[in-house]
């Protein structure tokens, strides 16, 4: 079980970095005192901002919070942050394709490309909400290792199939 908690933990953390990563690049300046400051700046895609890192962000925290739930015992608190990460889902949804168009910009990809990519998320976002509900069934239980067992599922089927298919 400790083994099982360990890798959790340690897939929390690839995540946090995989997503630190991808969202802010890191510049060096120089200082007039001759100091190297490096300074963090969000990475931009086609001139807009992407709204997509802040909800990852909020995604990875309610994963974690899983975990501390599982790791502490309150599996009330499992279902809670599971039931918050149902909502960002969905929030990924709605910030990729506004109005059926990808990033607010319909010239950027042809509208049959936008609709199977839209397909291809709301897939994801289905199959986040079913490993969810594995989630809270193992919660609702109090089985330690069932729960864990079913947080691993969700973030390898949705997170890590995603990631997969749609970053380099």
């Amino acid at each position: 079980m400790k083994r099982n908690i360990s890798l959790i933990l340690g897939l929390s953390g690839l995540i946090g970095i995989v997503v630190a990563a991808n969202g802010f690049c890191f510049s060096q300046t120089a200082t007039a005192a001759g100091e190297t400051q490096v300074a963090e700046k969000e990475v931009k895609h086609a001139s807009v901002t992407l709204p997509i890192r802040r909800i990852t962000r909020e995604m990875e925290n309610q994963v974690t919070n899983m975990i501390e739930g599982v790791l502490e015992g309150n599996f009330d608190y499992v279902k809670e942050a599971a039931n918050g990460l149902s909502a960002l889902g969905k929030k990924i949804l709605d910030n990729f394709f506004p109005r059926g168009q990808w990033f607010g910009q319909v010239e950027a990809m042809n509208p049959a490309e936008t609709k199977k990519r839209r397909e291809d998320f709301n897939g994801f976002v289905n199959t986040m909400d079913s490993q969810i509900k594995e989630i809270q069934k193992a919660a609702e239980s109090n089985d330690e290792e069932a729960t864990l067992h079913a947080i691993t599922n969700l973030v390898k089927k949705t997170c890590f199939e995603c990631h997969k298919k749609y970053r380099s």
